[in-house]
């Protein structure tokens, strides 16, 4: 927000993926108002776009309006590995099933008691013109009924017995035989439940152990993810923190786990290939689809089928729909959806953006704030889009065209048929630009720096100019006669800025105050029918960013909580308060008093990474910029950050300083994880392109760490690493003589693993290798 113009700067081409969410709710007007943004760049000439749409044309000639759609794009509908459809539902054994009596009730009437076993079934069609196979699991539950054969439907069904969920995780547990599995589900909740469902099909797995042990240390021993994991199976979802997500996805590529359950954020945001793809998920067109419920579109359906087949591994990838009854063959269409059904609309001419803008014109009617009272909708997002569209316009150094003609490159404006909405959105653009016109201009670009609602935006710069009148007093208070000689504002550091924004309450003011960081932190004491419960903010962020782990934090935040419970709130309120909303606003803020106008010159000035600080829960910047370094792992960006910082390493000296631990160094005195290693080693890395180096050269040279003295030159053996030697070591008549060092670790082993043959020898204190001639 406050660079608009930063991307591709410099390249003069984009790239954007999942374009299929430009129709999807506020995410998908995000998606459009950045490409409208980016049409006013007439130096860009290639847009990269990947996306599962039926209607390219309409966005090619949106994107460039002037030539035909067939100069404009290029496509490519290759999708890898061919594909098995199957349906799977859960289907009740009647030839097995045992009649008994039962006390009639006045809900069911019925004396008999029927308990039959269920089994979970696969319709499979291979191509589209072959016929059905149908293969099964074999019993997986029972299900209870009142009645005898003939009457067993929803409504005789008794409580307690197997659930279809649990009749599907039953399936891919199965299904696990033949690779990893991946299961699409609609909730955060139900990724957890499927999981763990999944997991208590399957025995203990060692291939996952260090993952295990990793998620222990980082969760604690209760959280249900690691009661997963013991068993190859894993869940994803947004509130898990970004480490553990990783963890998670880099054991999935390497084969330590069978089966991940997972909300659509994984098959929109990573590319995970498995062999099989479960949809448990509404989709669209779903009969048994009730109003307001989630459901999965056809170009989400298309995104989430094509994780199915392993390119390079396998020949084919296997694509199950669940349903809960017996399917009709009729419903294997939804697995090919064709370009109608995945044809993209603009996000602002939903349903549901059209309810939100009918709400907004009601607020407008009825609230004396106007445009400043809409909040938490996408008709909030549409005005804070318009005042900065009107902002850049306003601030340009030679503005030409009408203020609003920037809303002409809306895509929803582009659509056919779309006028009476449209018109209506203008509308409220028109009120919009009557508050910017009549704001003072140096409020206006202010705000629409923050990327909040105007309403939050408004109310971020007042408290931005009281904070600012609070350091200018501060200022006063305990200037001395050096300060009258500093030219530059003192900057302060981390603490004494939290120290001022919790003696302010501002923490507690933006829960308060602000929509966008509202529900973004609430505890209750159990998971079913819980009330809720206080869980001060400002305390807990203190103890967030001072690096304790999550599992304290847990007992700290909720005492008398049962454990499990505990840390998922704990992991859920991080990820969604000081992951996302709050490091996002209090970052807005800190600018917003760093340049109020109210602050004085000689005034103190807020530390400018505290909101870094917030998001990811260390306090030093040395373990900052290992964290935006490709580091994924807080604790050990941590201890590291903490060392560094106390022997005085800035960042421009941290890679070498942390390369001189070696992996020794980082397992005894800092107690690192294979999964941390493998990260540090990453980060220290010095590419070198050995193996480049003897295909070209036949020799490649790599310098040695803690060469023992008096060596001579001469042939050597390189050891590879090994559980009780982490390190690569350089070896004479079975004695070590130097070791590899960190930043060329991974390049050395790469070497060794590339099945070239090779000799050693040492040369004035290197490793000289060699490539022998065939």
């Amino acid at each position: 927000q406050q660079r608009p113009d930063k991307p591709c700067r410099r390249s003069g081409w984009s790239s954007w993926t999942r374009l299929y969410h430009l129709g999807q709710g506020r995410r998908g007007f995000v998606l459009e108002s950045r490409l409208t943004l980016l049409q006013a760049r007439r130096d860009i000439r290639l847009v990269l776009l990947s996306a599962a749409v039926g209607n390219k044309g309409d966005i090619a000639s949106w994107l460039d309006p002037e030539r035909p759609e067939r100069e404009v794009y290029f496509t490519d509908t290759w999708r890898g590995p061919r594909r098995m459809h199957g349906l799977m539902y859960p289907n009740l054994m009647a030839e097995r099933a045992e009649l008994t009596e039962r006390q009639p009730t006045a809900k069911h009437a019925s004396p008999v008691l029927a308990t039959v076993p269920v089994e979970t079934l696969f319709d499979v069609r291979p191509t589209a013109s072959s016929s059905i196979a149908r293969l099964t699991t074999g019993e997986v539950g029972t299900r209870r009924f009142a009645g005898s054969a003939g009457q067993w439907n929803a409504q005789t069904r008794l409580a307690g017995g197997i659930t279809d969920y649990k009749v599907f995780a039953a399936g891919a547990a199965e299904l696990t035989t033949s690779g990893s599995v991946l299961m699409v589900v609609g909730t955060r909740r139900a990724a957890r439940d499927t999981a763990l469902a999944i997991a208590e099909r399957l025995p203990e797995r060692p291939e996952a152990a260090a993952l295990t042990d990793y998620l222990t240390e980082t969760l604690g021993a209760e959280h249900p993810l690691v009661r997963c994991t013991l068993h190859g199976v894993a869940y994803h979802h947004g509130a898990l923190p970004e480490d553990v997500l990783h963890a998670v996805e880099g054991a999935l590529r390497r084969g330590e786990l069978l089966a991940i359950a997972s909300t659509s954020t994984l098959t929109d945001g990573v590319n995970l290939p498995v062999r099989t793809v479960i949809v448990h998920h509404k989709v669209d067109g779903d009969p048994l689809t009730y109003d307001g419920q989630r459901t999965l579109s056809p170009a989400e359906l298309l995104n989430a089928i094509g994780r199915a087949g392993r390119a390079g591994r396998e020949s084919e990838g296997w694509i199950f729909l669940t349903r809960p009854y017996p399917p009709r063959a009729s419903e294997f269409d939804s697995l090919n959806p064709d370009p109608e059904q995945l044809r993209v609309v603009s996000a602002l001419l939903t349903s549901e953006a059209l309810i939100a803008l009918a709400d907004a014109e009601d607020t407008l009617r009825q609230d004396a704030d106007g445009v400043f009272a809409l909040a938490d909708n996408i008709a909030a997002d549409f005005a804070s889009f318009v005042w900065l569209v009107l902002q850049l316009h306003a601030s340009s150094s030679a503005p030409q065209s009408n203020p609003m003609d920037g809303l002409d490159a809306l895509f929803a404006l582009s659509q056919a048929g779309s006028g009476q909405n449209t018109s209506r959105w203008l509308a409220l653009a028109d009120q919009v630009a009557t508050v910017f016109e009549t704001t003072d201009p140096t409020l206006t670009g202010r705000w629409a720096a923050t990327g909040t609602s105007l309403g939050s935006a408004r109310y971020l710069d007042w408290l931005a100019n009281q904070l600012a009148v609070l350091l200018n007093r501060h200022a006063v208070e305990s200037a001395t006669e050096d300060d009258l000689l500093i030219a530059e504002p003192e900057e302060w550091q981390l603490q004494p800025t939290l120290d001022f924004l919790t003696e302010h309450q501002v923490f507690d003011r933006l829960l308060e105050h602000v929509p966008e960081v509202t529900r973004t932190w609430s505890f209750k004491d159990k998971e079913t029918r819980g009330t809720q419960m206080n869980v001060p903010i400002a305390p807990a962020l203190r103890e967030w960013i001072s690096g304790t782990t999550i599992p304290d934090l847990a007992r700290s935040w909720q005492p008398g909580v049962a454990a499990g419970w505990a840390l998922e709130q704990a992991v859920r309120n991080i990820s969604t308060a000081f992951g996302h909303a709050l490091s996002w606003t209090v970052g807005a803020l800190i600018n917003l008093v760093n340049t109020s106008p109210a602050l004085s010159p000689g005034a103190p000035r807020l530390n400018t990474y505290i909101a870094w600080h917030i998001r990811h829960g260390v306090d030093t910047e040395q373990a900052l910029t290992l964290l935006t370094s490709g580091i994924t792992s807080r604790r050990i960006a941590h201890l590291l950050g903490r060392d560094a910082a106390r022997l005085g390493h800035r960042a421009a000296g941290l890679r070498q300083w942390t390369a001189e631990h070696h992996i020794n160094g980082w397992t005894q005195k800092y107690g690192a994880n294979d999964y941390e290693v493998q990260d540090l080693l990453d980060y220290v890395r010095t590419p070198s392109d050995l193996i480049n180096q003897l295909l070209d050269n036949y020799a490649a040279i790599t310098p040695l760490s803690l060469l023992a003295a008096g060596t001579a030159d001469g042939p050597v053996d390189v050891t590879r690493p090994s559980e009780h030697h982490p390190t690569i070591r350089v070896d004479r008549a079975r004695r070590k003589v130097a070791t590899v060092p960190a930043d060329r670790h991974l390049d050395v082993l790469a070497m060794l693993d590339s099945g070239l043959d090779l000799d050693h020898r040492l040369h004035d204190g290197q490793l000289v290798t060699t490539r022998r001639a065939r």
